[in-house]
């Protein structure tokens, strides 16, 4: 399987100039890019969070690795702090975690209610939400999660159908 990357620049044919950026031996699922530092992170179907430097160089290096997870479908990073924190959900053994770039992973799963299934995962202004994938299809959001006593709670709603990602984009209007 590989990743490849596709310029779009301003004087570039597109769709066109697709190139490898790297070959992965397990299947990739979440993708996230920290521009300011230059790396592609992504998951994978072999219990990895692996990163990149943006600009194709470099080697591969493993963030995160647990045989036991195989499914980490989301994956969020909080821009604003050096080193990065990265979040990530395994769909299949429905588990969440936190961990800085360089240090150990912690797991938030006993703070949330017993049977989540949630796709993905998204920061945003210090507070992380989920995509909660089997019926009834809901958001779950989770404050002070780094805290004691993190707060949790799930919103259903019918007006969305099994979600698989979940984007938060901020528009200054």
């Amino acid at each position: 399987m590989e990743i490849t990357t596709v310029d779009i620049g301003q004087d570039s044919t597109f769709p066109g100039g697709e190139t490898n950026f790297v070959t992965a031996s397990h299947d990739p699922y979440s993708l996230e890019v920290d521009e300011e530092q230059g790396f592609l992170y992504w998951s994978n179907t072999n219990g990895k969070i692996l990163r990149k430097p943006l600009n194709g160089s470099g080697i591969t290096q493993t963030v995160y690795s647990n045989g036991n997870l195989t499914k980490i479908t989301g994956l969020s990073i909080d821009l604003s702090r050096d080193p990065r924190r990265i979040f990530f959900c395994d769909y299949r053994e429905e588990r969440t975690f936190y961990k800085d770039v360089h240090t150990k992973a912690h797991e938030l799963t006993e703070y949330m209610s017993s049977d989540p299934n949630m796709r993905d995962i998204s920061y945003f202004n210090g507070t992380l939400y989920w995509a909660k994938y089997d019926k009834p299809s809901a958001i779950a959001v989770m404050t002070e999660y780094d805290q004691n006593s993190p707060s949790f709670d799930i919103k259903e709603t019918s007006e969305i159908e099994q979600p698989n990602q979940l984007l938060i984009i901020y528009g200054n209007p």
